[in-house]
């Protein structure tokens, strides 16, 4: 009988803490790798990103979902298309979903779909023919407006309603800056006998402030944008994940959803639905000294006079002439503008590249006050004087009379446009002897001249319009 005592068994070992870890790790590397895998084949296949995560972030919509921009450094016109860029497919702009992508807009049940197709020429701009002309009769500059958003679009129409020969300079959310700077770089050597300058008063005073901001740093669009922004916003992944758990509350979710948008607005043609967001309402809210002294108006201002030193407004008794061209002849700011005009005796404006804020004001001011002859404040300076404004008075001198035809007063406003045309094209001049004749009899002329023609037609005055 063996009197040795037990030996007892050794503990267990606890080794499930290690194999936790271990497997905690290897998933995690794996959740890492898979993550990183996606984020690199989203960056590469892009079309893959659903439209939702695109408008989930700026830098993801802008940058991931159109790698198709080329960015300039320093900022001049900012960025364009890749030239000889080609895409499409099937869109329709009525959903909401493919025209603003997000879900804040309600969906309208209508369906405009057509076959969207979109390319740009060897410069990287929105126009079909690839090899650039060495002369275009019109030259425009704009923002998303240039791009296609129907089967037949405003530009095409314009082509083939005119017979000119069009060249179009435009990207996505371009301002005046942008187009501005297009023109002087790609537009004006064309020699075109029309320039357009785009402006949408939704964003580009919006869009003027980002090009202010970015553009005395020396960095590029894309630079500035991913420079100021954190890491975390800048991977795909991250918007890729909450987009599927949305999508997957949504659809367990039966409550109905809340959209924000459309919005109805109440104008003088009715009641109407848009789509306008905050930063858009912003600058369309605002008074116009509000505006008038806001740096984003100057510099757009200071950049539209790069084009031309000087600019000439004549005034036809209630029409404004651009050269040869009358301007809108129902907008009521622009008749009032020209009656004013004319009730100083004044036949056009001409304003030159420097002039400020505070002069275009002093001027403005004193064109409303009561005075109504020549001898006033504006001619003698003691109220208003500019170095950067020039006006031209109406000579009575340069008219002459032929008695042997007729005239009525219908034609007392083309009269009104030819001689102030005559004076803007120099035929007018103060040192040349050229005489305007006006036809008919002296007596009809007479009342023409002195401005006691009631104008047929309905004018609503810009106070009740604004009022309204």
């Amino acid at each position: 009988m063996s009197t040795s005592q037990p030996v007892a068994p050794a503990p267990a070992r606890r080794i499930w803490p290690k194999r936790v870890l271990k497997v905690g790790f290897f998933l995690a590397l794996t959740l890492i790798s898979i993550l990183i895998v996606f984020e690199i084949g989203f960056r590469i296949f892009y079309r893959l990103i659903p439209l939702g995560v695109c408008a989930s972030s700026s830098i993801v919509g802008n940058y991931y979902c159109q790698p198709y921009l080329v960015y300039d450094k320093p900022i001049d016109i900012a960025y364009r298309y890749q030239p000889g860029y080609k895409t499409a497919g099937w869109w329709n702009p009525a959903d909401p979903h493919d025209a603003n992508p997000g879900d804040e807009t309600r969906p309208t049940g209508r369906n405009d779909t057509f076959w969207y197709t979109f390319q740009t020429d060897e410069m990287g701009f929105p126009n079909d023919e690839y090899t650039w002309r060495d002369q275009y009769d019109v030259v425009i500059a704009g923002d998303s407006f240039t791009l296609r958003s129907a089967p037949k679009t405003w530009i095409e129409l314009l082509r083939q309603q005119t017979g000119l020969s069009v060249l179009t300079l435009g990207a996505p959310s371009w301002g005046p800056l942008n187009e501005v700077e297009a023109i002087k770089q790609y537009g004006l050597d064309k020699h075109p006998k029309w320039v357009l300058v785009m402006y949408f008063e939704g964003n580009d005073l919006y869009g003027t402030g980002q090009y202010l901001e970015r553009q005395p740093t020396g960095l590029s669009w894309e630079e500035f944008d991913f420079r100021n922004t954190p890491i975390t916003q800048q991977l795909v992944m991250p918007y890729m994940i909450q987009y599927l758990f949305d999508q997957l509350r949504g659809n367990l979710d039966s409550s109905a959803h809340p959209y924000r948008y459309p919005v109805t607005a109440s104008t003088e043609a009715g009641s109407i639905q848009m789509v306008l967001k905050d930063f858009q309402l912003l600058p369309m809210s605002a008074g116009y000294n509000t505006l008038a002294h806001s740096d984003e108006f100057m510099a757009t201002k200071a950049k539209l006079l790069e084009l031309k030193q000087e600019i000439s407004i004549g005034s036809a008794q209630t029409t404004l002439l651009f050269g040869e061209y009358a301007l809108d002849r129902d907008n009521p700011v622009f008749r009032a503008f020209a009656e004013a005009l004319f009730k100083k005796g004044i036949a056009a404006v001409t304003v030159a590249a420097g002039i400020t804020a505070d002069e275009m004001l002093r001027f403005l001011s004193c064109l409303s006050a009561g005075e109504t002859v020549r001898g006033g404040a504006l001619s003698q300076g003691k109220l208003f004087s500019s170095p950067h404004i020039t006006l031209t008075w109406i000579d009575f001198g340069k008219f002459g009379f032929d008695e042997t035809q007729e005239s009525d007063e219908a034609e007392s406003l083309p009269l009104w446009e030819n001689y102030i045309s005559a004076i803007m094209g120099g035929a007018l001049s103060s040192d040349q002897s050229e005489t305007f004749v006006m036809t008919g009899r002296p007596a009809d002329i007479a009342r023409i001249l002195n401005g006691k023609i009631e104008w047929s037609g309905q004018h609503r005055s810009y106070d009740r319009i604004s009022s309204a």
